[in-house]
């Protein structure tokens, strides 16, 4: 009976560990996007067969493309990661969901739903909060992506920014910067000439504001929650806010 009892917790531990989830996902760069990902992560080597992952667009919350997973297998480290063509994975607001179901129940144009889900992540870049698709996959968190990082799983469930590694175990959470806590930046895009940025600190903002070409065009501290982009043409930005001992980036886009 002990033996019975020790294979069951032992298969248990198993199943907890090896769960089937999306551990990463990187659907922005900078400038244009051609090394958009997702990660699945399950038991190593493992066939997905009677898998799908269902790509959901936040313009009108149904899906837009559903990758089979029949034929793809866990490596070694329990990863598969599926590689997308250039601009093949929306920038958000949008979702990816992991089913188990058949890629034909999900043709373009499926409303979101929780049956036969097994995990979702709901993602943006500075975008409102898509109630429509928090709720349809039963979230309740949308995750920030940046053009610089890719949003990794931690142990808990959640979602955190680091550097992507597709294919590799993610990067620590604990060696991540701390990042700023309720960072708001509006309107973006913008054709204001100037952006709003505020936290939940009320301290002063060091602000560096980058082009696609990695060049420093902006470089200052903010005390009055607004920044002047007033000399930019328009394109996309890059921005790294870091106040007290927090940082964060964010893409801006400059009409």
């Amino acid at each position: 009976m002990k033996k019975l009892y020790f294979l069951l917790f032992t298969i248990l531990i198993s199943v907890a560990s090896f769960g089937q989830v999306i551990n990463e996902i990187d659907p922005d760069q900078t400038g244009t996007d051609t090394a958009e990902f997702i990660e699945i992560k399950w038991t190593p080597n493992t066939s997905l067969n009677g898998y799908i992952v269902v790509l959901f667009n936040g313009s009108n919350d149904q899906s837009y493309d559903t990758v089979d997973l029949s034929s793809a297998t866990t490596d070694g480290n329990g990863l598969y990661v599926i590689n997308f063509a250039s601009n093949g994975l929306q920038n958000g607001a949008d979702a990816a969901a992991l089913y188990m179901d058949l890629a034909t129940n999900f043709p373009n144009g499926t409303a979101p739903t929780t049956v036969n889900l097994i995990d979702a992540i709901v993602y943006g870049t500075s975008d409102a909060d898509d109630t429509g698709l928090l709720t349809g996959l039963g979230e309740t968190i949308q995750y920030d992506d940046t053009a610089t990082e890719s949003l990794n799983r931690s142990n808990d469930g959640t979602y955190y920014s680091a550097a992507p590694s597709a294919g590799a175990v993610n990067n620590v959470l604990s060696t991540q910067k701390k990042q700023i806590e309720n960072f708001k930046m509006y309107p973006n895009p913008t054709s204001l000439g100037y952006v709003n940025i505020s936290s939940r600190s009320n301290a002063k903002m060091s602000v560096s504001v980058f082009d696609v070409l990695g060049k420093q065009v902006i470089n200052e501290t903010v005390s009055d929650n607004r920044l002047s982009v007033s000399k930019l043409n328009a394109g996309i930005y890059i921005i790294k806010v870091s106040q007290e001992d927090a940082t964060i980036t964010k893409k801006i886009v400059i009409k």
